[in-house]
């Protein structure tokens, strides 16, 4: 790079016909192998921009991100880079969705996260994806995007950050830090999916529902897929996520009842057993009551409504 730069003919600060500088490459095509970091002080200490813009609106900040170059990103932000530069994503995606699109467990991935709250980051906006009609083929339906394959935040969902914590693994600080900054823990989930769409009569579910209807599929995995979920499921409750209904779809409440009637009763256990009055309505309880008191099939729903009923609205 040294020896480039003595080059006459060299002009680091040129840009591609995107408007990319040598940055926007250094953060988002080179080898992890590479002397990254060094490369970045180099290119920064010739006069590249830091937070030049494409003609897009990407600087480099955010094609690390797009990247998942999380040590990157951290080395950026030391460097003075400006994350709040107004950028919308296609699908309106904002920085924390696509930092937690990522399952891996990086710990620079939870220090960006909290970084960008501390900066003040709207942590409940909502992705704009796609219709999506698994009836066709997927390639002809979802556009590419630089670094993030849209609308892959979660394939047929609209929601907040939040609900992308939720359901990765390796994420239970980063709902911490969205919750404790204000996330909003019964955000609706916008259903995009055509084919889902039709079976629930509606386009929203509670943020439960959405979460379930992510990390587990009653009728084709066992318990053992939820129970490793039970964690997220506590702090979600722990903040006030509701059981009740958030629009046409089942609430969690009912899908949990509706679980128990194929035989699978660990999701009604860990619900009624974290919640509390605050987490749901006396009248939604009392519903499913209702409609359980004479079912003698189902005996052990109805007991496990009325003991959560004595022990959250009359005891």
């Amino acid at each position: 790079m040294d020896l480039l730069l003595e080059q006459p003919d060299v002009e680091i600060t040129e840009v591609d016909h995107d408007g990319r500088t040598i940055l926007h490459y250094i953060c988002g095509g080179l080898d992890k192998e590479c002397p990254v970091l060094d490369l970045i002080e180099t290119v920064l200490q010739a006069g590249v921009p830091l937070d030049q813009e494409s003609a897009t609106g990407l600087t480099a900040f955010h094609q690390a991100l797009c990247s998942g170059y999380w040590s990157v990103a951290l080395f950026l932000l030391d460097r003075g880079a400006d994350p709040m530069i107004s950028k919308r994503f296609k699908y309106n995606h904002s920085l924390l969705h696509i930092i937690l699109k990522h399952s891996d467990s990086h710990d620079g991935k939870c220090e960006l996260v909290g970084r960008l709250i501390e900066k003040g980051i709207e942590v409940d906006t909502y992705t704009d994806s796609p219709v999506f009609d698994p009836r066709f083929n997927e390639d002809d339906k979802i556009e590419n995007v630089i670094g993030i394959r849209s609308p892959d935040t979660l394939v047929g969902s609209g929601c907040t950050p939040l609900l992308l914590a939720s359901t990765r693994e390796y994420s239970l600080n980063n709902m911490k830090m969205l919750l404790a900054a204000g996330a909003d823990p019964s955000a609706r989930v916008i259903i995009r999916d055509v084919e889902f769409e039709g079976k629930t009569n509606g386009n929203r579910q509670v943020f439960l529902s959405g979460v379930f209807r992510h990390v587990w599929e009653p009728l084709s995995q066992g318990e053992g897929e939820l129970l490793e979920h039970v964690d997220p499921i506590e702090v979600l409750l722990q903040f006030g996520s509701r059981l009740d209904f958030d629009g046409p779809a089942d609430s969690p409440l009912q899908e949990a009842c509706k679980v128990v009637e194929k035989g699978q009763f660990a999701l009604l256990k860990i619900l009624l057993g974290l919640s509390e009055a605050r987490n749901v309505s006396e009248s939604h309880v009392d519903k499913f009551i209702s409609a359980y008191k004479d079912k003698t099939e189902y005996t052990k729903i109805h007991e496990r409504l009325e003991i959560f009923k004595k022990r959250e609205f009359i005891d």
